[in-house]
């Protein structure tokens, strides 16, 4: 990978737009998610693939869209691995925190991957599972 290939851009609903961020610059903006203030970062490239994360500290989604081998991107929900449990939702499941955002985000900085203790689940599947789990409530 070619080093213009691990510019990024981290964005957030009350940050300006920062190229080519340090890690420590990304690190303060994800502690810096707030009810009452920043509520999403988002680590972007030129070619369109990205890291994202919502909520608050305690509470975060997080999301990657990747470019496939076939040439197609697609968008992935993250949970850890084994989350699945008979008393929790396939929404709980998803519900990350800040450890893993830090976690993913320094793995996705370094070589845009996210740690292999986290599933990536096509983000049409998690609506799809949602929605059936919303029917039967």
């Amino acid at each position: 990978m070619t080093r213009d290939a691990r510019i990024f851009t981290l964005t957030g609903d009350t940050l300006p737009d920062i190229t080519d961020p340090s890690w420590s610059t990304v690190e303060v903006a994800l502690w810096a998610l707030s009810d009452s203030g920043n509520t999403f970062i988002v680590l972007s490239t030129a070619d369109h693939e990205f890291l994202q994360t919502s909520g608050v500290p305690a509470s975060l989604v997080i999301e990657v869209k990747r470019k496939e081998d076939n040439g197609e991107y697609r968008q992935y929900r993250l949970c850890r691995k084994g989350a699945w449990k008979k008393d929790r939702t396939a929404a709980q499941a998803y519900v990350l925190d800040i450890t893993d955002a830090l976690q993913c985000f320094e793995a996705y900085y370094e070589c845009r991957e996210v740690p292999r203790h986290y599933a990536l689940n096509p983000l049409e599947d998690f609506i799809a599972e949602t929605l059936v789990e919303c029917s039967r409530t």
